[in-house]
């Protein structure tokens, strides 16, 4: 039997995750860019997007549990309601230039299954953002997919999230699982 979470600790489980992996070699004055679609805005209580600002669904939180360990980090929030990786792709660069981020939480594609993006398109774009964020020397921790919180509806986990953990194998990024 499976255990069902609400979005708000999914939300508080995956702050926990990022949090002990940036943790590993996180020094202090460091930047951590959130870069995704709603879920990294922090939609539905985050109307507006993120546009670099220290707010969001998990930005604040993992932000609070860096300070609490006397490290100075700023998270911020570069996420946008209804993002495709296509549209991240073209975005990042930008995002990069303007946070000068140390590392880039990178939690993209729910919305490609939504709009019929497929997941070889999906996986590559993925990497090509990997692969943007490691030329500016910017460390990419990349997520899989939140669970759909629809009633019996595992779509879209099953058909990225396997591809998605392999992409991080073949980069040797770290994943938020």
């Amino acid at each position: 039997m499976t255990k069902r979470f609400g979005y708000r600790t999914c939300l508080r489980i995956f702050t926990v995750f990022l949090f002990i992996f940036l943790g590993i070699n996180s020094a202090n004055g460091e930047v951590v860019v959130g870069f995704g679609d709603s879920i990294t805005q922090g939609y539905p209580y985050i109307r507006q997007h993120g546009n670099g600002q220290r707010i969001g669904g998990y930005e604040p939180e993992l932000e609070r549990l860096f300070n609490q360990t006397g490290r100075s980090v700023i998270v911020l929030n570069w996420g946008i309601a209804g993002e495709i990786t296509p549209d991240g792709v073209g975005r990042i660069d930008s995002v990069l230039t303007r946070s000068n981020p140390d590392h880039i939480l990178l939690l993209e594609g729910t919305n490609d299954y939504f709009k019929g993006i497929s997941v070889p398109t999906t996986i590559f774009n993925l990497s090509v953002m990997i692969d943007k964020s490691r030329r500016r020397n910017v460390v990419p921790i990349i997520a899989t997919l939140t669970p759909d919180l629809r009633p019996n509806n595992k779509r879209v986990e099953i058909n990225y999230n396997p591809d998605i953990r392999r992409l991080a194998r073949q980069k040797g990024v770290l994943i938020a699982d």
